[in-house]
């Protein structure tokens, strides 16, 4: 899915006290963009900005998850 690394680089964010940790992830794998947010490898050890995790897209990144979730097979 679209959002699958970005999803994954915001949780990992929230579980290091919302700071940006890219050290497991290759260079080559920048930028992470999802809907025109981008997050880039200089951002490593930086917090998270409300850019990139806030209310509109923190509930737009919930919704394209849920509705991924809701077609899966039980």
């Amino acid at each position: 899915m679209d959002w699958y690394d970005y999803a994954r680089a915001i949780r990992n964010t929230v579980s290091h006290n919302f700071r940006l940790v890219f050290s497991r992830y290759k260079p080559e794998h920048f930028p992470i963009t999802w809907r025109g947010i981008s997050l880039t490898a200089d951002l490593d050890g930086k917090a998270i900005t409300f850019e990139s995790f806030w209310h509109k897209s923190g509930y737009e990144l919930f919704v394209a998850m849920r509705e991924f979730a809701e077609v899966l097979p039980e």
